[in-house]
C-alpha cells in the first residue's frame, strides 16, 4: 500500500534498528561468577591498616626471655612457624631482621607464599587459599571487553598458585542450551603439571570471554569429568570421567542458541562441521599467557538433560524441613 504523506517516514539509509530480545547477549557485557571459592571481604579494614600486629613489636627484647630469643633465632624452629602464618603475614615477617629474611628460598617458606607446590611429604603448611589472593580475586575481571586493555595482573600475583595443593589441570566446560530442549556440552583439559597460576587462569578467561563471549562460573573441589552440575545427567550413555581424572579447577561457560542468541564460536564450528560432508580437525584455539602459547580444541559434545527426579527430590526435601520448621520448636528441628 503506498504511504500517505501523513504515514511517510523519512529513509534512515540504512536497515531499520532491532530491538535485542529478552534474555540475548548484550555484546561487550562480561559476567563472572567465581563461584564456592572462600573469597574474603574487607570492606570496613582501609588498605592502609596493617592485617596483623607488627611482629617486631612482639620480638622486642625488652619483653622476650633468653628461650624466646634462642627460639626465633633457630632457622628450622622458625621455618616451622613461618610456614603457619598467612600468606599477607609472612611477607611482614620478611622484614624483622636478616635471619628472617635469609629463610625466604626456604622450599617450605616458598610454598606459604604460594610460589612453589607445598612438597608432599611436608605436614607443615595447611592453608588452601592465600589471603593476599582471595582479597584481591574479585578485582582482576572486568565487566567489558574494553577494560581487558586497561588491566593488568601484577607479576607477583600472576606467579602465585590459585590453591595449595596446587591442581595440575585447567578443564574448560561450554554447555549451550538448544531452543528445543537439553543441551550440548563440551570440554577440555589443559594440563598445568608444574600448578595451575593465577596469570594462566586469568589469561584463559579472559580468552573465554572474547573469543567465546559467554558468562564464566569457575568451579572448585572437583576432578576433570565431574558433572558441572549435579543436577543434569547424560542421557546417552557414559559422560566425560576416565580412571585418569586430576582434581582440577573448571570454567564452565554458558550459552544459548536460538530465539536471537548464537550459541558461540564453539557451537558454530560443531554446527558448521555437522553440516558439511568434508571431514574437517577441531578447530585449534590458543590461549597466550605470558611467554606460553596453549592450543587446545574442544571435544565432540555429549548430550545433557535435567534430571528431574533430583530436582522434584530436593524440592520435597525443602519442603519438608519447612514444614518441620514451623511444627516444631527451633531446638527440636530435625533436618533431613
Amino acid at each position: 500500500m503506498a504511504r500517505t504523506k501523513q504515514t511517510a517516514r523519512r529513509s534512515t539509509g540504512g536497515a531499520a534498528p532491532r530491538a535485542q530480545l529478552a534474555g540475548s547477549y548484550q555484546r561487550g557485557a562480561y559476567l563472572f561468577d567465581y563461584g564456592n571459592l572462600p573469597v574474603q571481604q574487607h570492606d570496613d579494614v582501609s588498605e592502609e591498616e596493617p592485617i596483623i600486629p607488627d611482629i617486631p613489636i612482639v620480638l622486642n627484647a625488652a619483653t622476650t626471655s633468653g628461650a624466646q630469643t634462642e627460639v626465633f633465632s633457630t632457622p628450622d624452629v622458625l621455618v616451622i612457624i613461618l610456614s603457619q602464618l598467612p600468606h599477607s603475614s609472612l611477607l611482614n615477617a620478611k622484614l624483622v631482621n636478616k635471619t628472617w629474611a635469609s629463610l625466604f628460598d626456604n622450599v617450605e617458606i616458598r610454598a606459604s607464599l604460594f610460589e612453589c607446590p607445598r612438597p608432599k611429604e611436608s605436614a607443615l603448611y595447611t592453608e588452601t587459599y592465600s589471603d593476599l589472593l582471595m582479597d584481591k580475586f574479585l578485582a582482576p575481571w572486568p565487566t567489558n571487553e574494553d577494560e581487558y586493555a586497561d588491566k593488568h595482573l601484577s607479576w607477583q600475583l600472576r606467579q602465585l598458585l590459585v590453591c595449595q595443593p596446587p591442581v595440575e589441570a585447567l578443564e574448560i566446560v561450554q554447555e549451550v542450551n538448544q531452543r528445543y530442549g537439553g543441551a550440548l556440552e563440551f570440554r577440555t583439559i589443559i594440563p598445568r603439571p608444574n600448578g595451575l597460576r593465577m596469570g594462566f587462569l586469568y589469561d584463559a578467561i579472559r580468552h573465554w570471554h572474547q573469543v567465546e563471549r559467554s558468562p564464566v562460573k569457575l568451579l572448585w573441589n572437583r576432578k576433570t569429568g565431574d558433572l558441572a552440575d549435579s543436577m543434569h545427567y547424560y542421557p546417552d550413555g557414559p559422560g566425560y570421567k576416565t580412571f585418569g581424572d586430576k582434581p582440577c579447577v573448571t570454567i564452565w561457560g554458558q550459552k544459548g542458541v536460538g530465539c536471537g542468541q548464537y550459541g558461540g564460536l564453539t557451537y558454530e564450528h560443531y554446527h558448521f562441521l555437522q553440516d558439511n560432508t568434508q571431514t574437517q580437525k577441531p578447530r585449534v584455539r590458543v590461549i597466550e599467557s605470558d611467554d606460553e602459547k596453549v592450543k587446545f580444541s574442544m571435544s565432540e559434545p555429549k548430550s545433557v538433560k535435567l534430571n528431574m527426579m533430583l530436582l522434584l527430590a530436593s524440592d520435597l526435601k525443602g519442603r519438608f524441613n519447612k514444614f518441620l520448621g514451623e511444627l516444631l520448636p527451633k531446638q527440636n528441628q530435625p533436618q533431613v
